[in-house]
């Protein structure tokens, strides 16, 4: 809106037109749509009038976007397991702010953008949330003007556990939750991730009677930080592949801690770490090697001879597992496994380490 208060002091507008060709003018005026314009004026200073005219560009006319305007009950998510498929067009049928309109999704449901505003028309697919089940799935919609407001919908997708043994996987639940585990990214989540449908999460690793099992994820944005959970056990005995000797002895085997790290969302939500301890966690372990190849090194090969694989799989259930400021109840089941190898230089059994450094 242009008026008296556009121009200068000891001046007044005595006259505006939008278009000289629309007609009389007034005091003020109000363009109708955003796009191209001349600008007639005539500046009344002390008596002397100046008729003058202008071109300009207007890119927000008359913002006028409310949030109210928005359908959020018309996010459409298809899929199951964790791999789904997003659309927003139907978000901004009724919109009354000024096109066009981008959106972007919180694919997971735990408060962090996931994905770069694109127009809203344009289907996302092929997506992994490892929170799964029921879900608060989020769209920020931004206008023309880059006003922009957020609209959710709640829906439960299904999502079944995989079976063991013979699956890479976590699934777990989040319960009894205090503290700033009760944070959207912690509190009462159901997890589920597994190397299956193109995607491998998830890391297993096994060596000198150690498991370990960690399921990462993050998005593309710059912002985007990994999250997921890791499970450590161990008991479980040692195989040497180098002699094909050793076992796998799960009768002391026991989940001996587990990590969950969350998402970030920006400065004023940093990634938190929970972490328990195998004191805390009740478990029931088993294992087994198979798929074992026993051939003879030749004089000076360096290549591969001796394999085998180790798998590892149970439930669990976690209680306290917690930060400096909540915990939490972590109850879920597990399996993984890893392929050993004999380079016929001194051998190896395989990894064991801690695969990522931020668990």
């Amino acid at each position: 809106i242009i008026n008296n208060s556009s121009v200068p002091g000891n001046t007044e507008l005595v006259r505006f037109n939008i278009d000289p060709n629309s007609g009389s003018g007034s005091g003020q005026a109000t363009p109708p749509t955003q796009g191209d314009y001349v600008i007639a004026a005539a500046i009344n200073n002390k008596g002397v009038i100046t008729n003058d005219s202008f071109v300009a560009s207007v890119q927000c006319a008359n913002p006028s976007f409310t949030v109210g305007s928005l359908n959020g009950s018309a996010i459409a998510v298809n899929g199951n397991n964790g791999i789904s498929s997003y659309n927003a067009s139907g978000v901004v049928s009724g919109a009354n702010g000024q096109a066009p309109y981008r959106c972007a999704f919180d694919f997971n449901g735990d408060g962090v953008l996931d994905s770069q505003l694109a127009p809203c028309g344009t289907a996302v697919s092929n997506k992994l949330s490892t929170y799964v089940l029921s879900r608060k799935i989020s769209v920020v919609v931004a206008d023309a003007c880059n006003t922009s407001y957020v609209v959710d919908k709640t829906i439960a997708l299904p999502a079944a556990t995989p079976a063991m043994p013979g699956n890479i996987f976590i699934a777990s639940q989040n319960s009894a939750a205090t503290g700033c585990a009760t944070d959207i990214r912690a509190n009462n989540l159901t997890y589920r991730a597994e190397n299956a449908g193109g995607f491998a999460p998830c890391d297993p690793k096994y060596g000198n009677g150690a498991f370990t099992i960690q399921c990462l994820q993050k998005y593309g944005l710059d912002s985007s930080k990994d999250f997921g959970t890791k499970i450590d056990v161990t008991g479980l005995g040692n195989y040497d592949i180098r002699t094909n000797s050793g076992v796998i002895d799960f009768a002391n085997a026991k989940v001996s801690g587990i990590t969950q790290l969350t998402d970030e969302a920006g400065d004023a939500s940093p990634a938190m770490q929970f972490k328990g301890l195998g004191a805390n966690c009740v478990s029931n372990v088993q294992a087994r090697v198979f798929d074992v190849v026993m051939k003879p090194c030749a004089s000076g090969n360096n290549a591969t001879e001796n394999s085998a694989t180790v798998e590892v799989w149970g439930s669990f259930t976690c209680s306290n597992v917690s930060n400096a400021c909540g915990s939490m109840t972590v109850s879920g089941k597990f399996d993984g496994y890893y392929h050993l190898n004999d380079n016929c230089v001194g051998g190896g059994q395989g990894g064991g380490g801690d695969p990522d450094p931020n668990f």
